[in-house]
């Protein structure tokens, strides 16, 4: 089960992804301060989770994911408590994941927030600062070096990668040698590797085969030492 800590009425992130399924970023930032009214309160976070867990439908997962980078919410850490508090109540044995593009490790509340998340699922594309811009198209105030310090540093996490063919693709040879490299550096628990499966908001974009993956996948794992599951 998704919740969405984002404006739903147009896409607001610290990136621009060319293969976001949400489209492209109508405002690119890594601060919300400007957007506060457009979001839900914590309250209102607890009461419709309260609301919904009331069906006793079973859920593996409660997950901060949504159209937008959840952890840049101002609230977060204490959003996270209170669906803590609910789930304790009414779910106690439904786990909590959280999906993020790792550009707000930097700030201490979140790494905090991390800590009580079952599933920190952080974002890695790519291996190198060329290919980070071309594909993530991160705003001005994130830097590829500092993510990758910060998920070295963060520790216990899996990554998630998302690789796609094509001129703002990331899967030349030299892009997936980088990126095998950091995935070495920073050690995760372990790796998620997946392609295409919605519209992209760059149409140019193609998707990369089963096989190719599973290739990656074993390349990667020889070479790391980290497992890599094929989705």
């Amino acid at each position: 089960m998704g919740v969405n800590l984002s404006p739903t009425r147009y896409k607001v992130c610290s990136f621009n992804c060319v293969y976001c399924h949400y489209g492209w970023t109508k405002y690119l930032t890594s601060d919300l301060s400007d957007f506060k009214n457009e979001l839900p309160e914590p309250e209102d976070v607890k009461k419709a989770l309260e609301n919904f867990l009331q069906k006793k439908i079973k859920i593996d997962y409660i997950t901060f994911s949504g159209d937008g980078e959840p952890t840049l919410h101002p609230d977060f850490e204490k959003i996270v408590d209170l669906v803590i508090e609910v789930k304790n109540k009414l779910l106690p044995h439904t786990k909590m994941a959280l999906l993020s593009n790792s550009s707000t490790l930097d700030k201490k509340e979140v790494i905090d927030a991390l800590k009580k998340v079952d599933l920190p699922i952080l974002k890695l594309d790519c291996g190198n600062e060329e290919t980070f811009k071309k594909v993530n198209r991160p705003c001005s105030s994130v830097s590829f070096d500092q993510i990758v310090e910060n998920l070295k540093n963060v520790g216990d996490i899996a990554i998630q990668t998302m690789l796609v063919d094509g001129e703002n693709g990331n899967v030349k040879q030299k892009d997936i040698d980088d990126w095998i490299e950091k995935i070495g550096m920073i050690k995760p628990r372990w790796v998620q590797l997946y392609s295409l499966e919605n519209p992209p908001a760059d149409g140019s974009l193609g998707g990369v085969g089963k096989n190719k993956l599973e290739k990656i996948a074993k390349q990667t794992e020889g070479k790391s030492g980290v497992r890599v599951e094929v989705y």
